[in-house]
């Protein structure tokens, strides 16, 4: 069985930083949060088309419980349920826009038929 060579109690605060944002999805539904005040569900499902329910599912309960994003549920019938980014995810998205900004710009030449931005993206078009 794989055993980690670095336990998680030893990561360096940069190591858990990138922790919070390497999944495929993390910094996709922070974005959207970013460009809206609150998504439901059923919201995130269709501007991520390409989603399971599993992984969204985890993905917002992951940056749930890191308080990256707030959930709060509403008493109606039916139950709403909504996300928002929390003062701690917007203090994320200036540094997720620079490392986008950054991206585009040094990696221009290699990748730049490959890289593509989400429609709200105005940082990694800028050149």
């Amino acid at each position: 069985m794989y055993q980690k060579k670095i336990p998680d109690e030893n990561l360096c605060p940069f190591e858990y930083a990138m922790s919070l944002f390497k999944g495929k999805w993390d910094i996709r539904i922070i974005c959207l949060l970013a460009h809206n005040d609150a998504l439901r569900y059923g919201e995130f499902k269709d501007l991520l088309p390409e989603i399971s329910d599993t992984a969204l599912s985890n993905v917002l309960k992951k940056l749930s419980g890191h308080q990256v994003i707030h959930r709060a549920v509403y008493g109606d019938l039916p139950p709403r349920v909504e996300y928002s980014l929390s003062a701690r995810g917007r203090e994320a998205v200036p540094i997720l826009q620079d490392l986008c900004r950054w991206s585009s710009n040094s990696c221009e030449i290699e990748f730049s038929s490959r890289l593509t931005y989400c429609e709200d993206c105005k940082y990694g078009q800028q050149r």
